[in-house]
């Protein structure tokens, strides 16, 4: 398992915890080496990075990447139904649009 992910195991909510594996294999598996910087954010945390106060990753429904292709990663992500954008140094996955269970979509720059 990935480091980082081991590491996450003990910082984040029990809910969590199952989903670890999963989402570290589907990009490793489909695109390479990847690095996942971000998921669960404690309230201290999102306010430390500025994150947005309604932000996904308070509810470990959004991950931040670095990958070697984004656009590559994020024409994975999309297959997967899932929200993928391109935030310049990393790309932004996240389950649902912000604040609701509403269509999915992904922002694809420089297709």
């Amino acid at each position: 398992m990935n480091p980082y992910l081991s590491w996450l195991r003990g910082t984040i909510p029990q809910f969590v915890n199952a989903n670890l594996d999963a989402l570290g294999q589907l990009p490793r598996d489909q695109l390479g080496q990847v690095r996942l910087t971000s998921w669960f954010r404690s309230a201290a945390d999102n306010a430390r990075v500025g994150g947005a106060a309604q932000s996904q990753h308070r509810l470990a429904l959004a991950t931040d990447w670095v990958v070697p292709d984004r656009l590559r990663f994020m024409r994975e992500m999309q297959r997967q139904n899932l929200v993928a954008i391109d935030e310049g140094d990393h790309v932004h996955v996240q389950a649902f649009t912000s604040g609701a269970l509403s269509p999915v979509f992904s922002a694809l720059f420089g297709a």
